[in-house]
């Protein structure tokens, strides 16, 4: 095996993590520090400003499906390098905003790149590029995102703060053209496109088995969408992925947990450092143990963490305890990683030849519901007053995902089936 055989994969699963990294997490993650200067800037209020969000995640997920076709027919580099473009100028442009209009016909834009540079394009990739270590691979892609967060956090937060919001969405451009552009331009559809094979392809009949269906996967599509639709494995993977939605966004309440229990600044600002942090050892953590238990078994115990940690938070409300409250908040980030690799692994276990096509149809429609997810958890803690009703509510929903994981092993997308 030559030595670019070997490395060249993951060079492409790097890739494929960093324009997540730049084209999506760069708005959906950074952009809450430029909101209150975005309001004065508009002279509107905190509420309207926040709707970027929606507009993006919605913008997003309608153009899921769109990407999840096009990418077999339009050349990858050509997609990827004009998403991170378009997201750099986006940048720019907000950069010098004061119009309401403009502001969201941006966030449209922002969106619709999301979806050529997201999730669905990154899974399909990254499944063409690996026939062993899939699983590694999707955390790696993952925890890359992660990483790119955390360096770029502190950055932008101290250019706002001590130069003016304006400089750091400068940097935010910058950042996205020198980080998205190599990373375009290094990601390949597949392997063959550049005489290789998928990694960990060894035997002639292996690799003719891998083209034979690489090539009918690219020809089109297998299935229709009905097919899929009506299929007993998307309503598996709909409702775990529902069910991943609204979890994952639990962590955004965190200062408010920390501010209800008066758990201290410390408390505040260490609860989202912490989950961070976690995210760069259980991430990996998490694929590696996939590909060696296998997933079926792995998902439960990973779960099983989540569940501990709510417990864990909910003993931090108890008897005050920040020490707690950020010992919590870190293994929390078990749910936070299921909305990334989690979601991707779980599906591709459960469609097979399909995930292409199922997972872009799936993300399409739960991304919008994920939409409304900080609303609900928010409406359930101001009707409950207390955020313990939260941590229940998310431990209830860890029990589903539980329930749905052994419950999936009935329900695996049968292809020839569907063909009959």
């Amino acid at each position: 095996m030559s030595k670019k055989q070997k490395i060249y994969p993951w060079v492409v699963d790097v890739s494929m993590g960093l324009l997540t990294a730049v084209v999506v997490d760069t708005f959906l993650t950074l952009m809450g520090y430029f909101l209150l200067p975005l309001v004065k800037s508009m002279h509107v209020s905190l509420s309207v400003v926040s709707l970027f969000y929606s507009a993006v995640v919605i913008a997003m997920a309608a153009t899921f499906p769109i990407a999840g076709r096009l990418v077999t027919k339009v050349k990858l580099n050509v997609l990827t390098v004009g998403s991170v473009i378009i997201a750099a100028a986006s940048a720019f442009v907000l950069s010098k905003i004061t119009n309401l209009a403009l502001f969201f016909i941006m966030a449209i834009l922002v969106g619709i790149c999301s979806g050529f540079a997201g999730l669905v394009v990154q899974g399909i990739v990254i499944n063409n590029w690996f026939e062993k270590k899939k699983n590694l691979a999707f955390s790696i892609a993952s925890w890359v995102d992660t990483l790119y967060v955390f360096i770029m956090t502190p950055i932008v937060s101290i250019l706002i703060n001590k130069v003016s919001w304006q400089t750091g969405f400068y940097c935010l451009a910058l950042a996205i053209l020198i980080v998205g552009l190599p990373s375009a331009l290094l990601a390949k559809f597949k392997p063959e496109d550049i005489g290789l094979l998928p990694y960990g392809a060894k035997s002639e009949s292996e690799v003719k088995e891998i083209k034979k269906e690489n090539t009918e996967k690219n020809e089109g599509p297998h299935f229709t969408t009905k097919q899929i639709v009506l299929s007993g494995t998307f309503v598996v993977c709909f409702f775990f992925a529902i069910c991943i939605q609204i979890t994952s966004n639990m962590n955004q309440l965190f200062p408010t947990f920390a501010e209800e229990y008066k758990l201290g600044l410390f408390a505040v600002t260490a609860m989202p450092m912490a989950l961070r942090l976690a995210d760069l050892v259980l991430t990996p953590a998490f694929g590696w143990s996939c590909d060696k238990f296998g997933a079926r078994k792995a998902i439960p115990f990973w779960i099983v963490i989540a569940i501990c940690s709510l417990i864990i938070l909910g003993l931090a409300a108890t008897i005050k305890s920040p020490i707690l409250a950020v010992i919590g908040a870190g293994l929390s980030d078990t749910f936070t990683m299921f909305l990334g690799s989690g979601q991707e692994i779980f599906a591709r276990e459960q469609f097979g030849k399909a995930f292409n096509q199922a997972f872009s149809l799936i993300t399409s429609i739960t991304y919008i519901i994920g939409a409304f997810a900080i609303p609900l958890l928010s409406w359930i803690y101001e009707t409950s007053g207390s955020f313990i009703t939260v941590l229940t509510f998310c431990g209830v929903l860890g029990i589903l995902m539980i329930i749905i994981n052994f419950i999936s092993k009935k329900h695996v997308f049968n292809a020839e089936k569907a063909n009959n």
